[in-house]
């Protein structure tokens, strides 16, 4: 029964997906047992605790499945809070848009009273209601503005006709557009970081963001010798995320080039493990930031054109195999 609940509400609330290890009851206990008496696989067994101890510890099946629990319980939090953040600002706008549409004449409210308990006619109202309160003008006059009219007219005679069926439609039609807006402003975001470029940090926060860096490289490459890409797409995910914010002063050029080294190979192993498992614009937006960092680094050049070539853009796919045979020249590796 509880099984049941949670996939209920990973599929239909959004909520993240529980972690298959904590389905199993036995999972720990045999974790446990493998700690205390197998040094191939707790090669912490009689050693200090130092800080690769704890790394290592960091390292252990079981202990990646803990942080994914408190990562499912953040995720879920957060989701929580946005989904009731949007039920209290709907029902407040719904009042809102009943008590304005009270003071419209009547062939508004005939053209609008049937067809206001579908979600895609609330939006449009409440899209005209908070238009009104930001602009001050009167909803009704915002209301009938030729193309709000058009929009409610045809909302209404598609449902007249269809009824809750297209309703349904509407709606899925309206999240699409939703969805692609909201992936617009997402990329509008992640450029508008990119060409703020990154923050300057003290010799003290550059040490801990290098340091952090190299773990993560670390614990990528122990999962992908292992044969798990996903795990170490994850490790080389937190890695680039960090790097990616700081850079140190501009009169510390070595610390700078050894941030831009340790960055580049994160990308470049990144950029591998997502060819992997076939994400080719992850793949492909990884090696291209390898190369803003390095212009003729020939393994990043390699890995665009595999994503190229896996996007389907094959003329790009050619021309990055060209610049990579002239950045390879005279090179052994």
């Amino acid at each position: 029964a509880v099984q049941a609940v949670e996939e209920l509400y990973v599929k239909e609330y959004g909520y993240p997906a529980w972690p298959e290890e904590m389905r199993d009851p036995d999972y720990f206990r045999e974790e446990l047992r493998k700690m205390r008496t197998d040094p191939r696989y707790n090669r912490n067994l009689g050693r200090s605790m130092d800080q690769e101890f704890w790394n290592d510890a960091a390292r252990l099946p079981w202990a990646k499945v803990l942080m994914r629990r408190e990562q499912h319980w953040s995720d879920r939090k957060s989701l929580w809070l946005q989904q009731y953040q949007t039920v209290v600002r709907c029902n407040q706008g719904r009042e809102d848009v009943g008590e304005l549409l009270e003071d419209c004449p009547g062939d508004v409210k005939r053209l609008v009273a049937p067809v206001m308990k579908y979600k895609v006619v609330e939006a449009v109202l409440l899209s005209v209601s908070d238009e009104a309160r930001e602009t001050g003008l009167p909803f009704e006059a915002l209301l009938r503005r030729p193309e709000v009219l058009l929009e409610l007219q045809s909302a209404r005679a598609r449902i007249d006709r269809g009824g809750a069926a297209e309703a349904r439609r509407m709606q899925e039609e309206l999240d699409a557009l939703m969805a692609r807006a909201r992936r617009i402003a997402e990329a509008a975001r992640e450029r508008d970081e990119r060409e703020r470029g990154r923050a300057a940090i003290d010799m003290e926060g550059l040490r801990i963001a290098l340091e952090f860096g190299q773990k993560c490289k670390k614990d990528g490459l122990l999962e992908w010798l292992r044969g798990n890409a996903e795990e170490a797409l994850t490790s080389w995910r937190q890695g680039d995320a960090t790097l990616r914010r700081f850079r140190a002063p501009a009169r510390c050029v070595h610390e700078n080039a050894m941030l831009a080294d340790l960055h580049s190979a994160l990308l470049r192993n990144l950029s591998q493990a997502a060819l992997r498992l076939e994400l080719w614009t992850e793949a492909l937006d990884a090696a291209d930031r390898a190369l803003e960092l390095c212009f003729d680094d020939h393994r990043a050049l390699y890995r665009r054109t595999c994503a190229l070539e896996g996007l389907g853009r094959f003329d790009e796919a050619r021309a990055s195999l060209e610049r990579l045979q002239d950045a390879a020249v005279g090179r052994v590796d």
